[in-house]
């Protein structure tokens, strides 16, 4: 997630593991990439260097596939050219829709296998995806403004 900038990847260098977190160190032609991820949490950060250890390109951070935080985005010489708070198209905080799920539904989003998304096509709403098996999802659809639950329903079925 954090090669954006990156255009070719010569090889993931290492992997660090100390009980929920590991940390991934990725190198390519003139950059490292260091993603930290928290199993336990479902977060990810990440944080792109130039070869002189100079923070460059962005530092990144994820809840599942949501960007959240304030993203960072530096030039060559480690100087912040931008910043965008990706938490502020979100009415309703990550950690809001966690109580919610938890309260309501009884389904924890750090653990696997939840998938979790945010469209504002028709209006601002949060997807949850909460897989019971390979032919088992049960799909929630929470609105971001209210918090109300818009659809709550268990699909089954072998769809090939």
């Amino acid at each position: 997630m954090c090669l954006i900038r990156i255009t070719v990847v010569r090889k993931i260098d290492r992997y660090l593991r100390k009980g929920n977190k590991y940390v991934k160190i990725q190198y390519s032609n003139d950059t490292i990439c260091l993603s930290e991820i928290d199993s336990s949490t479902g977060m990810l950060y990440a944080f792109v260097y130039n070869k002189e250890k100079v923070v460059s390109g962005s530092n990144i951070l994820f809840f599942k596939t949501l960007p959240i935080g304030v993203w960072k985005e530096y030039n060559d010489k480690g100087k912040l050219q931008k910043k965008n708070d990706w938490d502020k198209q979100y009415k309703m905080s990550i950690e809001c829709l966690m109580q919610i799920m938890k309260e309501r539904y009884d389904i924890d989003l750090t653990e696997e296998p939840v998938s979790i998304r945010y469209t504002e096509k028709t209006r601002p709403i949060y997807i949850v995806t909460y897989s019971y098996g390979p032919y088992t999802n049960r799909w929630i659809t929470i609105d971001v403004n209210t918090g109300e639950t818009l659809f709550d329903k268990r699909l089954s079925g072998d769809f090939l």
